[in-house]
């Protein structure tokens, strides 16, 4: 491989490992709300909507509840098409689920009904029937998503929603008349709202908050973004440093520092290139998400009807038992499959070279392809124990390598690994643990001349038991992992022509790091590294004589994968 290539290798996959966050970033959450329902056992069936539809990472339920305290009069029109419109321009609500259940006894019906805040117009509807609430309630949480889900996710926010903006109090000379021009440059801005000091009053952060006290202002207000400063006047010059916070996380996000020959000249300055500016961060500034529906949430529903004399209501003839609501990520999967491209290294060294006539060997900065699949059958169907046991098995392939040896002379080369095995997990909330054992070849061959060889060719066959642990914080995942391998066979470098009584054995660990886009697709990202410890066990008379080796790889990775779902807990 010549180091060009290398190199330009080496580079694609830094920007793969370190800009897979940034493209990450561009996949929005939809928030949306579950009405409150009306008819018979309105509770259940709204619960049991809200539970279909949490746990998936392109959509957030937003607490109905909350809704009502903070914005009552909102939530009283949300289902009319205008209000649902007003809905989503006031909090970023870009959907409405809404509920109309018909029946009784068993013989229930519910229409459930996608309603969108950027036009208020119905854009999904789909009926479920059940035999009784329990029934009803259960086909609702199995098929609710795959009826809703694309409709709630393709959701927008209606236009003119714009950007809340806070413009914080100053500090220095002339303070205040800088704000009033900071106030009118951003309104230019195209779909801000700067709000109010009769709005902030009593809420701004004070002037050195840290990022949490500003995330916290900014979620009271429901603000996008914070604006804070500090104006100098010197002579016959005026200038103001601007600093801009993400109202999501009070973080800063951009400084600026404009000036101007005089106040009067500075206004000039902030009218003509204040929102220039700022435009850019001010489009990627995200406002705190509304609080989450949680489970079991307490909603003012409408009465039920009585049930007449002597007659029970369906849902005290079928309780449906009450169980936890799944959090992103929480349910087991029955499935993960994955592949990506690598960036990996080879250090081979000997140690206790009895003549020094033995080569050391490295390849930097080589390319492979990668694929791993992580399979519990009984998931598909069942939880429980049975449903944490699978089959875990990977493939990797390097390309393109190039040897040299130190004439120049180039050797096509081949790198390879597989391994297949039995894998258990043990799910702790949204987080898991999980231990391997595999049985697997890690191979490397240099196509080189049998007479004078660059290095022996290894062919490590071996049986491995590792660990591993996963945590899901949102959408973000990090995990690592450290693996022994009993090494069983070492290939050429343990026959006569080598080292005949060589004896090996080897360890792994890593560390990656997952975004989920949306429900089941996860960008990954991780870096790693394989040893394996050589002891040649010399004779005397023997062509070669050391007293062991050393085999490294180092590796850099970037990927996909795709997780299917499987039963409950």
């Amino acid at each position: 491989m010549t180091r060009s290539f290398r190199l330009a290798w080496l580079a694609s996959m830094i920007c793969l490992c370190l800009g897979w966050s940034s493209f990450a970033r561009a996949a929005e959450v939809r928030q949306i709300v579950v009405d409150d329902a009306r008819g018979p056992n309105a509770e259940l069936i709204r619960s049991a909507v809200v539970k279909a539809l949490l746990g998936h990472a392109e959509i957030r339920v937003v607490s109905l509840a909350y809704l009502k305290k903070s914005s009552s009069g909102l939530v009283a029109r949300m289902s009319e098409p205008s209000g649902s419109v007003a809905l989503g321009k006031s909090l970023g609500v870009a959907a409405v689920v809404q509920l109309e259940i018909k029946g009784q006894g068993k013989d229930l019906s519910v229409a459930l009904r996608v309603r969108t805040t950027a036009d208020g117009d119905v854009a999904e509807s789909h009926q479920f029937r059940g035999d009784g609430a329990a029934d009803l309630a259960s086909k609702i949480q199995e098929r609710a998503w795959k009826q809703l889900g694309n409709s709630l996710s393709a959701a927008r926010l209606p236009n003119g929603g714009g950007k809340r903006i806070v413009v914080l109090d100053l500090s220095g000379s002339k303070a205040s008349t800088v704000k009033s021009y900071i106030v009118r440059a951003v309104k230019r801005s195209k779909d801000t709202k700067v709000l109010s000091d009769k709005d902030t009053k009593g809420l701004l952060p004070a002037k050195d908050a840290s990022a949490k006290e500003r995330a916290a202002a900014a979620a009271s207000l429901r603000a996008h973004a914070l604006i804070g400063g500090e104006v100098k006047i010197s002579g016959g010059s005026a200038s103001v440093a601007l600093a801009l916070y993400n109202g999501s996380d009070g973080e800063l996000m951009t400084e600026t520092t404009l000036k101007g020959a005089g106040l009067a000249a500075l206004g000039r300055t902030l009218q003509k290139d204040l929102a220039k500016k700022l435009a850019g961060p001010l489009g990627e500034a995200t406002g705190p998400m509304l609080p989450e529906e949680q489970p079991g949430e307490e909603t003012a529903q409408a009465s039920e009807p009585d049930a007449a004399p002597g007659e029970e209501t369906d849902a005290t003839a079928d309780p449906e038992p009450e169980t936890e609501s799944p959090m992103p990520g929480s349910k087991p999967s029955a499935l993960e499959v994955g592949l990506g491209m690598r960036a990996f290294a080879r250090n081979f060294r000997y140690t206790d070279d009895l003549f020094g006539v033995l080569r050391s060997y490295k390849l930097g900065a080589a390319p492979a392809g990668m694929l791993w699949l992580r399979w519990y059958p009984a998931a598909h169907f069942m939880g429980g124990v049975p449903a944490h046991l699978g089959i875990a098995a990977a493939y990797e392939q390097g390309f393109a390598l190039k040897s040299r040896d130190p004439s120049g002379q180039s050797y096509s080369t081949m790198m390879r690994e597989w391994f297949v095995g039995v894998r258990g997990r043990v799910p702790l909330d949204v987080h898991e643990a999980g231990v391997q054992l595999t049985y697997g070849n890690h191979s490397f061959r240099v196509d080189d001349s049998p007479s004078n060889p660059l290095v022996p060719n290894t062919s490590y066959e071996y049986a491995r038991i590792g660990i591993d642990g996963r945590v899901r914080v949102s959408r973000v995942s990090i995990g690592a992992e450290l693996g022994h391998r009993f090494v069983l066979g070492a290939g050429e470098i343990a026959t006569r022509n080598w080292f005949p009584h060589a004896r090996a054995s080897g360890f792994d660990a890593g560390v990656r790091a997952g975004y989920e886009l949306f429900t089941g697709f996860e960008l990954m990202a991780g870096f790693d590294f394989r040893r394996y410890a050589l002891s040649m066990n010399p004779k005397p008379g023997e062509a070669n004589i050391a007293g062991g080796a050393i085999d490294e790889y180092f590796g850099g990775w970037g990927g996909v994968s795709y997780r299917i779902d499987g039963e409950s807990r």
